[in-house]
């Protein structure tokens, strides 16, 4: 079917139908069937409201070509949703396959999805998660939007070809996996049932970081660039264990468990955590490291290249198992709620050229640093064993004792 001049295509079938070639010259396209609806060149040409709307009822819809001068809207309200290359050119566009999934028909890497707005996917089961093959995902033009949900058990893996923006990205019941070839701007995303979520990017930062929430699952960020928060403190990372590596500086508000973040290139590593959170590994190539929590701060291994500097606070809690935490001769500031509790064994330090520590309770530190100030606001005494000889610039209790041993020169 097609139109030589201006006007639309209105087609009702009763049942399947294969639309081999419909194509307007200026008019929308509409096809509503009974059956599966193959729609191998469905093209509608025109401007504004010159869009195409395929629905059917039973059997879903295989999409190979289909392209709108405006939106592009697929509905399938049974069966599953197959997807070719579809364009909306100026507006938005929209699938839903309300009790299927929505899936890739070629094993390749080029764009299923390309909107002048919002692109919308709507499952019930999986989206962009083919069986077999190399490249399953469903790909996505430079600089899309996607809002993409799944209502029931399923997992969602998308792939940017450039820039890509998770205006909303949620299951219900799945793990959710997005790559990008540009920056990744995460809006919200958020799995259902402790699913996992993966976001990478190829080139560009992952930034504008607001809401993503795995309940407690693991929560995975892999940049090529930096890692920026959204500068709100409303909008979290929830998870279980956070693991965050980039090739530039890492911005964090969080609610997790524990933490394993690394630096590949020069960049500070900034970690606001609401509650309680375990350090199992931070790391910086040429960066400080800033730590704040809620609640108690359990640190394992904490590091910064170049000799820069440390600083770990919590606002209610101790910060406790104090282990590795190395600033080379860059300084290392410790501030707690509560006590600072070393983890016991000789064999883990705290190494830095000025240490100050303050907390609201008894202190405990194993260093090898070249100077201190330590001082408790309540009762509690301050235990000091330093490697090498020290300076103790300024120690004191309000009420505890204090006993320092030193490899070396005790300058008090």
């Amino acid at each position: 079917i097609s139109t030589s001049a201006a006007g639309a295509v209105d087609l009702d079938e009763t049942d399947g139908i294969t639309l081999t070639d419909l194509d307007t010259t200026d008019g929308s396209i509409t096809v509503d069937a009974g059956g599966l609806i193959t729609a191998t060149d469905v093209v509608a040409s025109g401007s504004t409201g010159d869009s195409v709307t395929l629905s059917t009822t039973t059997g879903g819809a295989v999409a190979t070509l289909v392209t709108g001068a405006d939106a592009v809207s697929i509905t399938a309200d049974a069966g599953d949703v197959t997807v070719g290359a579809l364009t909306a050119t100026a507006g938005i566009l929209g699938v839903t396959a309300t009790t299927g999934s929505i899936n890739d028909a070629a094993d390749d890497n080029t764009a299923d999805f390309t909107a002048g707005g919002l692109i919308t996917l709507t499952a019930q089961d999986e989206i962009g998660v083919l069986g077999s093959g190399s490249d399953t995902d469903l790909e996505f033009a430079a600089g899309s939007s996607v809002n993409v949900s799944t209502t029931g058990t399923g997992a969602i893996d998308l792939d940017g070809l450039g820039a890509l923006t998770l205006s909303d990205v949620d299951t219900a019941n799945g793990a959710i996996t997005v790559t990008s070839g540009g920056a990744l701007t995460v809006t919200d995303v958020a799995s259902g049932t402790n699913g996992n979520i993966s976001l990478t990017t190829t080139t560009g930062d992952i930034t504008g970081l607001a809401t993503v929430n795995a309940g407690s699952g693991n929560v995975t960020l892999n940049s090529a660039g930096a890692i920026t928060d959204d500068g709100s403190t409303g909008t979290v990372v929830t998870g279980g264990v956070l693991t965050a590596d980039a090739a530039g500086a890492i911005t964090i508000d969080s609610t997790v468990a524990s933490a394993d973040i690394s630096t590949s290139a020069a960049g500070a590593v900034d970690l606001d955590e609401t509650n309680a959170i375990t350090l199992t590994d931070l790391d910086t190539t040429d960066g400080t490291i800033t730590v704040d929590a809620g609640g108690a701060l359990t640190v394992t291994d904490v590091a910064t290249g170049n000799n820069n500097a440390i600083a770990l606070t919590t606002s209610s809690g101790d910060i406790t198992g104090l282990a590795t935490v190395n600033a080379g001769s860059g300084n290392v500031t410790l501030n707690s709620a509560g006590a600072i509790a070393d983890d016991a064994s000789a064999a883990t330090v705290v190494t830095g050229g000025v240490l100050t520590a303050d907390a609201a309770g008894a202190i405990e530190i194993d260093s090898t640093v070249a100077s201190a100030d330590i001082s408790t606001s309540a009762a509690g005494a301050v235990d000091l064993d330093e490697t090498d000889g020290i300076t103790l610039t300024d120690l004191d209790t309000t009420d505890g004792s204090i006993t320092v041993d030193a490899g070396g020169l005790i300058t008090a």
